[in-house]
């Protein structure tokens, strides 16, 4: 079953990386400091404002697990 990532959900990858969802590619939602204009043109995946690494795109998002959940 494929997980459903909102923005505002906090994320592992499993190799230490962890941080929010500030856009989720293919369901068109984008955090207001991440405009679909700028994003959208990599049509997979969702993004992920790291603590480590900064912002990440996660092509494959199966390879991320929700830590909490976003109530928004």
């Amino acid at each position: 079953m494929k997980t459903i990532f909102h923005i505002g959900d906090r994320v592992t990858d499993g190799g230490g990386l962890s941080g929010t969802v500030v856009c989720v590619i293919e369901t068109g939602e984008f955090s207001a400091d991440y405009s679909a204009a700028e994003w959208v043109y990599l049509e997979t995946g969702v993004m992920v404002m790291t603590e480590e690494a900064g912002l990440v795109h996660y092509p494959d998002s199966a390879k991320l697990a929700v830590s909490n959940q976003s109530t928004a």
